[in-house]
Formats: structure tokens, sequence, C-alpha cells
């Protein structure tokens, strides 16, 4: 499940797996965050914001805007806009910059040891979100 959407809006979500009473549990759960990025909150059950933003309703949504992105315009575009932005810039702020002025929001992914394995995008002008594991050996 991609969280980077909902944690570009200061609320992150979190899956919960596990057995509750003898029974399997499956949920989604809500956070606040502060401008730290640190929870504030107690967790806020997704059923609280209706059906659409439960572990089913996000998986249905999910699978629908997949096959709806397929032949999306929006995404050559988008993935044009990356690639003269790797090419114009020479750090990940500039970088991160150059995409912000064409309203696309960038959350970079980094493992354990600080190197950047992937990056989604979110683009505001056209609505959507995307994710990229871009291969960085051809840039």
């Amino acid at each position: 499940m991609d969280q980077d959407l909902f944690r570009s809006a200061a609320m992150p979500l979190e899956e919960i797996k596990g057995e509750r009473n003898g029974e399997p549990v499956h949920r989604l759960v809500y956070f606040a965050l502060n401008d730290k990025e640190e929870k504030v909150s107690n967790p806020f059950k997704a059923s609280l914001f209706g059906k659409h933003s439960g572990l089913n309703g996000l998986q249905q949504h999910f699978e629908i805007s997949k096959e709806r992105m397929k032949n999306n315009p929006a995404k050559a575009i988008l993935k044009n806009a990356i690639e003269l932005a790797i090419h114009i810039t020479n750090s990940e702020t500039e970088f991160k910059k150059q995409l912000v002025q064409q309203g696309v929001n960038t959350v970079v992914r980094r493992n354990n040891e600080g190197r950047i394995y992937g990056m989604t995008f979110i683009d505001h002008e056209r609505v959507e979100g995307f994710v990229f594991y871009l291969n960085f050996k051809t840039y």
C-alpha cells in the first residue's frame, strides 16, 4: 500500500494485521502529524472516514486507478518533466524545487544507508499520483 499520498496530507496511515479475540484483523488506521511529521493523535479507524477509506475501498480504488493510468497522458507528461528536471539540476533540493514549480511534489524513499531506491510524485495540476522506481544508472 502506497502511503506517500496520505503522508503529504499530514494524515499517514498504518496497516494493522494480527488477531483479536481469535479472529484475524486486517485494517487501516490514520494518524494526525505535526510539522515535524511526529504523530500527535491516537489512531483513527478508517471506518470513521467512510467505506472508501478502509482497506477494501482503497484496494479497489488503487486497482481501478492502475488500469486507468496505464494509458493516461498525464503519466507521459509527468515522466518528461521528471527526466528534464534530472538533466537540468545538480542536487536533490534543486530537483524537487524544479518539480514544485510545475505543481509536482516529490517524496524520496531511502533505505537504511540513505540511498534512494524510489520516489513518489504527486502531480497537483493533473491531480494524479504516480510511483516511479527510477533506474538511476541510466541518468
